[in-house]
């Protein structure tokens, strides 16, 4: 808790026994600090020719004992004094062994500081929506404070609530030194932005006691005006995002985009704008989905549509998890069994919703320097076969659980035939999600 001038401070010393018998007969002596006065200390404690002592205390072996000294930091303090510096405490035992403690420096707060977090927040929404952030406002001030807050810098309507996000807020509640306070800012995403387009505002708390005392933080607001998210998540190595850019282009599907080499915090708001999410790892590996699974798994949950490809992307355990098992509907028992089956072409199982009538697509391997670390799966019902490989095992599936549709590829997608193929396999797979 930030101290100053007339503050209390407490310590709380604690004497560790590392012995293989009790100490008895324990006592702690610590020199009241410079610039401070007694206050108070538990256990007995008591204050005597400028310390604060404890006598009789025993601490059993490999055990600890805690006692508090409580000092008040004089309310004149001379404003060159930067820090409360407690030190000189010493501990005794009838045993005759002891020890000593070590400095403690304690920082002199201002009376009125603020800081305001997370420093930046970024996350999108549907245009013709809003979203709410909640951003926290910390006194750093050693007196209690209020705090008006503001936005500044933002194109997309913005306003200040209190933390129901309901009641219009222009100053806090009253904020205890070390306290904090939730402060909500609601954005509303016009109807005809244009999708991707990026609101930045700028939020300032401003200590209703000094005006020169205050703190900012950064709300992005993306607006979202497609239905489709493209993810990148190859990591640059290859990197192959044009292949699918391409392939969305080519079925004439307008498209957002995320590329998690640049940025890994993929906002979740902004995931569930999307109806659809085309999801890549390239050759990614070990693991590239298994951060992200929980944030699909709430995506899922909600309706979404997910067509998702990667070479070795279930490789040892990563194929065992319980997103894997549960909403990707494969099984994967880790093993080499189907892992890294290579295969000259992909081809369509007769009857599927999304590859009926395909036949045999051949494989570039070139694209991603000549390994073949495809993966033959077995899907778990309600999911059906989508592809198979040259030995005829399922390498892909397509399920509709009612709740969410998934169409998932154990092989490269940016190897899959030439540039129509690629096309024309995204209008499969998006004439499934339907609209």
């Amino acid at each position: 808790m930030p101290v100053g001038p007339g503050s209390d401070l407490t310590y709380t010393i604690k004497v560790r026994n590392v012995g293989n018998a009790d100490a008895t007969g324990v006592g702690i002596s610590d020199l009241i600090p410079v610039d401070t006065t007694f206050g108070s200390a538990s256990d007995g404690g008591t204050l005597s020719k400028g310390r604060a002592v404890w006598s009789g205390l025993t601490v059993p072996a490999g055990g600890s004992t805690s006692v508090t000294l409580t000092v008040r930091i004089s309310p004149t303090l001379d404003p060159s004094v930067t820090s409360i510096v407690n030190d000189r405490i010493g501990v005794t035992s009838a045993q005759g062994v002891g020890t000593s403690g070590s400095p403690h420096t304690t920082p002199i707060a201002p009376a009125h500081a603020v800081a305001v977090a997370p420093a930046t927040q970024t996350d999108g929404t549907r245009v013709g929506r809003s979203l709410d952030y909640h951003v926290s406002v910390h006194n750093l001030g050693f007196l209690a404070d209020s705090y008006h807050v503001a936005v500044s810098g933002n194109a997309f309507p913005t306003s200040v609530l209190d933390t129901t996000c309901t009641t219009p807020l222009g100053t806090t509640p009253g904020v205890t030194p070390g306290g904090t306070t939730d402060v909500c800012v609601k954005v509303d995403v016009p109807a005809g932005a244009a999708n991707g387009t990026t609101d930045h505002a700028t939020v300032t708390a401003t200590s209703a006691a000094d005006a020169t005392a205050s703190g900012t933080a950064t709300v992005n607001t993306i607006a979202v005006a497609v239905d489709t998210l493209l993810v990148d998540d190859d990591n640059n190595n290859p990197d192959v995002k044009s292949f699918y850019q391409t392939a969305l282009s080519d079925s004439g599907t307008p498209y957002s985009f995320w590329d998690l080499a640049v940025n890994k915090t993929l906002p979740q708001n902004f995931l569930n704008a999307h109806r659809n999410v085309v999801w890549f790892t390239g050759s990614s590996y070990p693991g590239p989905i298994v951060p992200f699974e929980g944030q699909l798994k709430a995506y899922l949950d909600g309706g979404g549509r997910l067509l998702m490809s990667g070479d070795d992307i279930l490789d040892q355990a990563a194929g065992t998890t319980a997103f894997v098992h549960d909403y990707l509907h494969v099984a994967w028992d880790g093993s080499e069994a189907q892992n890294d089956k290579a295969t000259a072409a992909v081809h369509g199982v007769g009857g599927n919703p999304v590859t009926n009538g395909i036949g045999a697509v051949p494989l570039d391997t070139s694209v991603l320097g000549g390994a073949n670390f495809s993966d033959e799966i077995t899907p778990i019902g309600p999911a059906t076969p989508a592809f198979t490989d040259d030995s005829g095992q399922p390498d892909g599936l397509s399920v509709d659980t009612g709740t969410y549709k998934v169409v998932f590829v154990a092989f490269p997608v940016e190897e899959y035939g030439g540039a129509a193929d690629k096309a024309n396999l995204m209008t499969r797979v998006l004439g499934f999600f339907g609209p």
